[in-house]
């Protein structure tokens, strides 16, 4: 086995068994592994030998994997720690999410999806680390270089200032921190110094602005400023010199955007959404080539399943604010796709004239993985019985406003009991994820929704245009479920498992939760006592 390594694994595991297999696979990824079977004995070694990551099981006697957990994470935030647990504890799922837990893995645990979050994991560890000695390497440069550097806040104001820009201004760190880089500039040069720092929160970065601004003593200097969006995007890097000294400065402005290019996912776009540069971070995140990304669309990148809908109104959002924000997929040489939380904002060239589009993204794969085990009923792979409490008032609201039909239907499949009496309940599973399938594949439109809402019963929600149409599509629904031809020879009505359906259809803003939800069962009960195989 080939894998990138980490120095320290915690693992804390109850089960005698599962920790003595599992920590043969996990000591092919440290250097050094420690064990612990409760959340008290995992605590105390995480503050004797704080690993890079810790690997624990949730429910365990004493203290459990959660609490265990918040404890590290008062200790360090940053901690990375990997879950464990079977998977009818949906419970933990929410815990994990606010949890900031890196992977959620279910028992019995697959090696492989293991050893790919594990790889994952220890591939992100290992650049948190570079950045780190790049970062102290830059800290060094900051307090050692000639020039005049500073941190600013986005509204301008000096955070942190080293001493070279001390000798520059004539102003001492204490009265440098109780200004702004505007308010050091002549009365002339302050809008241009306004508008080059909001251009640097857009673009990212500007070099070589010249301006005259005060000196302590009175004295007009002249400086030239480069400047650098961080990568909190919460501050700005300024670079202070004289202009003899320019060419040492850029020296250090190319190897922060260095820096930025290999850990910030960006993409610069012209005006026909071309993609003109990309970072080495983006094309080490998706596997992807620069002759795969420059020169092709955005669209192109991105998963086919985008709408043009929805690609088209991020072009109209941040043509009408500046700014578009949200999540996409992106395609991966390896994988499908991966998700990544997207700022879409202008460019603009040294005039502040525009000049095309700026994309900045991360990855929320992980992120995305365990909010869609949080709401996906595990047998089924259908929304479960608390994402369809969650979503089924936002829909009738939405429905609300475009005064629409909303159509919800209940299905029960016939005589199920029977049929798990005669086959068993590994085959009633099998017939619960055929007729899940059928039921899914059914739906038309990607605002038609489907719920497992529990046992044998399943609800489906979408807006039809008319009554009509909603019943032609609940019957075409019922047909495709009898055509699977799943034998059941204790049927009373059919020797095919069939499905009972109680429809609901009435206008959004006549209705709410309760009455649909209401209406739905009402129908099902007559379908039932009509005969079963049919909808009412």
């Amino acid at each position: 086995m080939k894998n990138s390594r980490v120095s320290t694994i915690l693992y804390v595991e109850d089960e005698d068994g599962v920790r003595s297999e599992l920590s043969e696979v996990l000591a092919y990824f440290c250097e050094t592994i420690y064990l612990a079977n409760n959340g008290e004995d995992g605590l105390r070694l995480y503050k004797e030998h704080l690993p890079d990551i810790v690997v624990t099981d949730i429910r365990m006697p004493q203290m459990d994997g959660v609490e265990m957990s918040k404890l590290i994470r008062n200790l360090n935030r940053e901690q990375h720690i990997i879950y464990t647990t079977a998977f009818d504890e949906v419970e933990y799922l929410k815990e994990a999410i606010e949890n900031h837990i890196d992977a959620y893995i279910v028992k019995p645990i697959d090696l492989d999806e293991l050893e790919n979050r594990l790889q994952r994991l220890i591939t992100t560890i290992n650049l948190e680390k570079k950045l780190k000695e790049k970062q102290d390497e830059l800290e060094a440069i900051f307090n050692t270089t000639r020039d005049g550097i500073a941190i600013l806040d986005l509204k301008s104001n000096f955070m942190l200032v080293n001493q070279a820009y001390v000798d520059i201004t004539g102003f001492s760190k204490e009265e440098l921190l109780q200004k702004s880089c505007i308010e050091l500039s002549i009365t002339d040069d302050r809008e241009g110094t306004f508008l080059a720092i909001e251009r640097v929160k857009q673009d990212g970065s500007m070099e070589n602005f010249e301006k005259r601004c005060f000196s302590k003593s009175g004295a007009i200097i002249t400086v030239n400023l480069s400047m650098a969006l961080m990568p909190d995007g919460k501050h700005i890097v300024i670079g202070a010199k004289d202009i003899t000294e320019s060419k040492r400065k850029e020296l250090l402005l190319k190897e922060h955007n260095r820096l930025i290019s290999q850990y910030i996912m960006i993409a610069n776009l012209n005006f026909q959404k071309e993609i003109q540069y990309i970072s080495k971070a983006f094309l080490s995140n998706t596997e992807l080539t620069q002759d795969e990304c420059i020169g092709k669309k955005y669209r192109e990148i991105l998963s086919p399943t985008i709408s043009k809908v929805l690609y088209g109104q991020i072009w109209d959002e941040v043509e009408r604010s500046g700014l578009w924000e949200g999540e996409l997929k992106v395609h991966h040489t390896r994988e499908e796709f991966i998700w990544v939380k997207t700022s879409v904002t202008f460019r603009f060239d040294d005039q502040h004239q525009k000049i095309g589009y700026t994309a900045i993204m991360q990855d929320i794969t992980e992120k995305k993985v365990i909010e869609k085990l949080s709401v996906t009923d595990e047998l089924t792979g259908l929304f479960n019985r608390r994402h369809f409490n969650e979503k089924f008032p936002e829909i009738i609201n939405r429905a609300k406003r475009k005064d629409d039909l909303i159509a919800f239907m209940i299905i029960d499949i016939d005589f199920f009991k029977q049929f798990n009496d005669t086959y068993g309940h590994q085959e009633g599973d099998n017939a619960l994820r055929r007729v899940a399938q059928a039921i899914k594949g059914s739906l038309r439109r990607v605002d038609d929704y489907s719920f497992r809402l529990g046992g044998e019963e399943f609800g489906v929600i979408f807006e039809p245009n008319t009554k009509e149409e909603a019943y032609s599509f609940a019957e075409v629904l019922r047909k495709c479920v009898e055509k699977l031809q799943i034998e059941h020879s204790q049927s009373n009505i059919s020797k095919w498992v069939t499905i009972s359906a109680g429809l609901f259809i009435e206008k959004a803003h006549l209705i709410d939760t309760e009455e649909a939800y209401r209406g739905a069962d009402d129908s099902l009960y007559k379908a039932k006592s009509l005969g079963r195989n049919r909808v009412i």
